[in-house]
């Protein structure tokens, strides 16, 4: 996971806009399963603009942290 303070403007992103945070998961061939739980669980809470702008407003990698595993539990 990177969050970028200044957002990546020359990415073609889907919605046109900036891109300020970029995920990247690697699996095995034989964990699909849990690519996709990942994927979806990094979906669901990115959708959520609340949880964007925590993300990005994170000081450091430990408050990235925090932020990342107290999701779900809001």
């Amino acid at each position: 996971l990177c969050v970028t303070k200044n957002p990546i403007r020359d990415y073609e992103s889907l919605d046109g806009k900036p891109v300020q945070i970029v995920i990247m998961i690697i699996a095995g061939r034989n964990n699909h399963t849990e690519y996709i739980s990942t994927l979806s669980l990094f979906s669901k809470h990115l959708k959520d603009e609340t949880s964007r702008d925590k993300i990005c407003s994170a000081r450091d990698k430990d408050e990235l942290y925090t932020i990342l595993t107290t999701l779900g539990r809001h």
